[in-house]
């Protein structure tokens, strides 16, 4: 049976024991993994812990480990990477921007309405209503965003390690979406020929 990391985390117990003088001590709870400024100055700390006790000089972290630490840390939380207000306010930006396109639209028709019949007296023609969000909503629609984004960068590692690279690159991105088929028809872009 194959052993992923995961699988052994889940599997271990919650709480260790810790050998101490006495037969009776106490079981200890493990440490959950705290912020990544925290997990970083712990890893600082144990690395300066064995260079003072092996004799040499401390070093700072290198770019991998510090990497490695913020993989970890990323693997463990479930929190929302993307800010929540920023993300918020860029929905109601592009709502309000689409619900002044149909108020302009209505107004067009309207007055499109008056010309072709003159004797109109009552315009039965309500103006659209602004876009309201639930906060909720909101939230809901912030999390499948940050999934579509994960499942996106997903496929372009998957890509960067077909081509024998470990480094995403932008030429990934452009194959994933077009492979997945979404977005062929972004403003300003001429569609993917297909026959290729």
């Amino acid at each position: 049976m194959v052993r992923s990391k995961r699988k052994a985390a889940a599997e271990a117990p919650e709480e260790e024991e810790t050998p101490g003088p006495s037969s009776h001590s106490k079981p200890r709870r493990r440490k959950e993994p705290g912020t990544l400024k925290e997990q970083l100055d712990e890893a600082k700390e144990r690395e300066r812990k064995s260079c003072e006790e092996q004799g040499r000089s401390f070093k700072q972290l290198s770019q991998s480990e510090s990497a490695l630490i913020q993989i970890r840390h990323y693997q463990q939380t479930h929190s929302l990477q993307i800010p929540k207000l920023r993300f918020q306010r860029v929905v109601r930006d592009i709502c309000d921007a689409m619900s002044s396109e149909r108020y302009l639209e209505w107004q067009q028709g309207r007055a499109e309405r008056r010309r072709t019949i003159p004797d109109l007296q009552e315009d039965d023609w309500e103006p659209p209503k602004r876009y309201r969000m639930d906060t909720q909503g909101l939230l809901a629609l912030q999390e499948a965003c940050e999934s579509m984004l994960v499942g996106l960068f997903e496929d372009m590692n998957v890509c960067a390690v077909h081509c024998k690279r470990v480094t995403v690159m932008p030429n990934d991105l452009v194959l994933c979406r077009r492979l997945n088929g979404a977005w062929q028809w972004e403003p300003g872009q001429q569609k993917v020929p297909q026959g290729r």
